[in-house]
């Protein structure tokens, strides 16, 4: 029996079809996808999509501008077997943009190019940031229509000096002085240091730097100063042996200042009036000519449903959500525990730590890193066959309570922070070491299908951030991906670092394919577990091409990395250059084809 289709032009009248068992609203650049989502939603309310019917919302190809977040509620819901289907005309071809390409671009003034390094005065071009819903843009990132482009540093993007000193008595950081440039000293507004600290790095804003015997003493605005400095782990190293004789101290490099402005294609922006400065290839090039992309927003689109009043049975098919901002670390530094996960209070205990945990001597408070996508209190909210691309942090997250989900064949590419990230990392005011069991069990994010997706180079800006990581959930399965390009682990599932039951349970990492990970952080694993997780396993993976991390202080990378409270795996078929697992405080119910150290 033949159901009616309904297309809704939006703006326009209705037109009835007799073809399908569908309602369709199609969309059209220019047009407001706002205004279609609440076309949809009132469309549910009164009734007009016939019970069982798939209502479609049809983005035909083009770019679909964004200067808000995209709110999606359990308004928006649809049914088991009729679905709301957010999908593209034609796949991949329907971009929800969340970035504007820079104009104006002009000449710099004599005044504008103070600091600017002489050889390079004749090749800057500026323009003004954009001006979005009444304020000028601020960010951490351009990007061209290919690639990310890179902020001005004392080195090029992958590339760091090392450290002379880290002192936490005065809260400075001492570098030697004959490796910064001379204006440097004098133009240090947004001015910031990334510093390299074992399995982590940090941004820290500079505040002042002062110079005694040939070395620069840095000191750093707060609140990043403090934390830095007080927590305990993971902290760069002094002349520390890395494990195989060697001495090695943690590295640093310098971004954002004017001074620092000489290689083709860095960019900059002045904090004080926003402009934004680009390093053309050649003198007397002409403007820019590649378009340049600005994120204006940190966030495309968020779905948000809580355990009594779920989001259900929404479906986004072939679209892409690209440009979003990173920029926390304009705002208050980063200064990361783990996997990207910013902290917001941390400092050593003295013996005996927590009655839950009396060993435990690294007490951190964390945040959630900013994400382009998330998604809390969802059931059956899928993303099939969808595209991730120039995302400033994580991309798609789901956070908590959400259930019944897979997320299969879409592409990840160009990741600031994680691609995919699952399930709670307790942050607020939850100590994140302290056992994790919510009151009501649903609370977790569990029965997870992850399947086929492709995740490629991420973290570009929080090198400790992983390609797909996954914290306490349970009925979870990470099966077929492939994962190429990660500088610290590449699949991280569990959190917590306990041997107790916390309700994760029964997760899985079946074929999956992980390359070119720990390219500059080590201390990691191309597959990383934590804590006990009764019948889990890691079968099938294959292992291979581990990164050398040049600025590594130590050398502990592994394919498999049981890290603290490991439990309840079957590890077995794993293909791996060499049989390099690693433990630590591993559990007594783990079974492994290959022997455990």
């Amino acid at each position: 029996m033949q159901k009616r289709l309904l297309t809704l032009l939006i703006g326009l009248v209705a037109s009835v079809l007799f073809e399908a068992a569908a309602v369709e609203i199609l969309v059209t650049p220019g047009q407001d996808i706002h205004l279609a989502v609440r076309q949809a939603r009132e469309m549910r309310r009164l009734h007009q999509v016939p019970e069982g019917d798939t209502l479609f919302i049809t983005f035909a190809d083009g770019v679909y501008p964004l200067t808000e977040t995209l709110f999606i509620r359990p308004e928006d819901s649809g049914t088991p077997t009729g679905p709301t289907v957010f999908r593209a005309l034609n796949p991949c071809k329907a971009i929800i943009d969340g970035g504007q390409q820079l104009t104006g671009w002009r000449r710099p003034t004599r005044e504008e190019l103070r600091g600017v390094p002489e050889h390079s005065q004749e090749r800057v071009w500026v323009c003004p940031a954009p001006m979005v819903n009444g304020r000028r843009v601020e960010a951490h990132q351009l990007f061209s229509v290919q690639e990310r482009l890179p902020e001005a540093g004392l080195e090029a993007t992958d590339w760091m000096s090392p450290l002379v000193d880290f002192r936490k008595d005065t809260r400075e950081i001492w570098v030697d002085e004959g490796c910064l440039p001379l204006d440097y000293f004098t133009h240090l507004e947004g001015s910031e240091m990334r510093v390299h600290q074992r399995w982590a790095i940090a941004y820290l804003r500079v505040k002042e730097v002062s110079v005694e015997d040939g070395i620069a003493k840095f000191r750093f605005y707060d609140p990043e100063s403090r934390r830095e400095f007080e927590h305990p782990w993971p902290q760069p190293v002094i002349k520390e042996n890395r494990g195989d004789g060697k001495i090695v101290s943690s590295s640093f490099n310098l971004l954002g200042s004017p001074a620092l402005l000489d290689r083709q294609g860095e960019w900059l922006q002045r904090s004080s009036d926003g402009l934004i400065y680009y390093l053309t290839p050649v003198r007397d090039c002409g403007a820019p000519d590649q378009p340049v992309f600005m994120p204006v927003l940190d966030q495309l689109l968020r779905v948000d449903g809580s355990l009594e009043r779920p989001v259900h049975d929404i479906l986004f098919q072939g679209l892409v959500f690209r440009h979003s901002r990173w920029n926390r670390p304009n705002e208050e530094g980063w200064v990361t525990l783990q996997a990207g996960f910013p902290i917001i209070d941390a400092y050593k205990l003295q013996e005996p730590g927590l009655p839950e945990k009396a060993s435990l001597e690294n007490q951190a408070w964390i945040g959630r890193p900013q994400s382009a996508v998330s998604l809390k209190g969802t059931q059956r909210v899928n993303f099939l066959s969808c595209m991730f691309d120039h995302i400033g942090a994580t991309a798609l997250d789901y956070q908590e309570a959400s259930s019944d989900c897979f997320v299969q064949g879409n592409v990840f590419t160009d990741i600031g922070g994680t691609a995919l990230m699952i399930g709670h990392f307790p942050s607020g005011g939850f100590e994140t070491h302290v056992p994790f069991k919510p009151h009501v069990t649903e609370d977790l994010c569990h029965d997870f299908q992850v399947l086929s997706n492709s995740v490629l180079n991420v973290g570009a800006d929080d090198w400790g951030a992983c390609a797909i990581n996954a914290g306490y959930v349970y009925n979870t399965t990470i099966q077929e991906n492939i994962v190429d390009g990660c500088p610290w682990s590449g699949i991280c599932l569990g959190w917590g670092w306990t041997g107790r039951l916390s309700g994760m349970k029964n997760n899985h990492l079946l074929q999956n394919t992980v390359r070119n990970f720990g390219l500059q952080l080590h201390d990691c694993g191309a597959l990383y577990t934590l804590s006990n997780q009764p019948g889990s396993s890691i079968i099938g993976n294959r292992l291979e091409q581990m990164g050398s991390a040049p600025y590594a202080t130590n050398l502990r990378a592994f394919y498999i990395y049981l890290d603290e409270a490991t439990d309840g795996f079957t590890i077995r078929d794993n293909q791996m250059p060499l049989p390099l697992i690693g433990t630590n405080q591993p559990g007594s119910h783990l079974k492994s084809d290959i022997p455990l150290p």
